[in-house]
């Protein structure tokens, strides 16, 4: 599909987002704009299904906008940058192997 094409021009549309910039969009990610639609009025109760399951989830977890993450018992309520991103996933899996956690040096200070 088209997905992460859309997105991504989404992500680079110019704000506010409106209905015609949208469109723009996702037919400049080669999007088919009728079957978008289409398939939209199609699912529409499963979209909103999952919408409303997404942000009940988000609040019950106290996130009140993205980015947000859960990386084994560590929660971010924010963006994180790549070396701790890759440290956090690093000592869940240790820790979920029932191994201890280390704090490696980055290559920038070995």
């Amino acid at each position: 599909g088209k997905y992460l094409a859309v997105h991504k021009a989404l992500m680079y549309a110019p704000r506010p987002l409106t209905k015609p910039r949208i469109e723009a969009a996702a037919r400049k990610a080669g999007a088919d704009w009728s079957r978008l639609l289409a398939d939209m009025r199609k699912h529409r109760q499963d979209i909103t299904d999952l919408l409303e399951r997404n942000e009940e989830q988000a609040l019950m977890l106290g996130f009140n906008g993205t980015p947000g993450f859960i990386i084994g018992n560590y929660q971010s309520f924010g963006g994180i940058d790549y070396p701790t991103l890759v440290k956090t996933v690093r000592d869940a899996r240790a820790k979920a192997k029932g191994q201890p956690t280390t704090v490696r040096k980055s290559r920038k200070s070995q």
